[in-house]
């Protein structure tokens, strides 16, 4: 009986540590949200989720760990190019970090276009469309 309450305690400890382990940090829903509920610095009023629901379709984000065990979270979704009627597929990709004042920022690390890597001068132009054709939901 006395080594059964051993293994017992020792097991206790194991679960309780696995718990607290996985209780710290944010968990992917978490990342989404963070980005989602957060906005762009050239238009803070405005939602970046709010904006991606409503310029494009088919919008999915997926949150995880890289490699490097950065946190990422990525978006893909479709729009239609008013200019040329056309669909593309659009892939963004933001890297979270540890801010300043032991905040979360993040920032577009990464963004396609049609399967077509765009310069940050190309991401800074389509998010300010994206942000610029926003309407707010009566």
């Amino acid at each position: 009986m006395k080594h059964f309450n051993g293994l017992f305690n020792l097991l206790a400890i194991i679960v309780v540590g696995s718990l607290l382990l996985t209780g710290c940090g944010r968990n992917s829903n978490a990342n989404i949200e963070l980005v989602r509920e957060g906005h762009f610095h050239m238009n803070p009023s405005i939602k970046i989720g709010n904006a991606f629901d409503q310029y494009f379709q088919n919008g999915q984000w997926k949150a995880f760990k890289a490699s490097d065990n950065a946190d990422v979270v990525e978006f893909t979704g479709e729009f239609t190019d008013r200019d040329f009627k056309q669909t593309s597929q659009i892939y963004i990709q933001f890297l979270l970090n540890e801010g300043e004042q032991g905040n979360i920022v993040f920032n577009v690390h990464r963004m396609e276009i049609g399967g077509i890597v765009v310069d940050e001068a190309t991401s800074t132009m389509v998010i300010s469309k994206i942000l610029s054709e926003y309407r707010p939901m009566k």
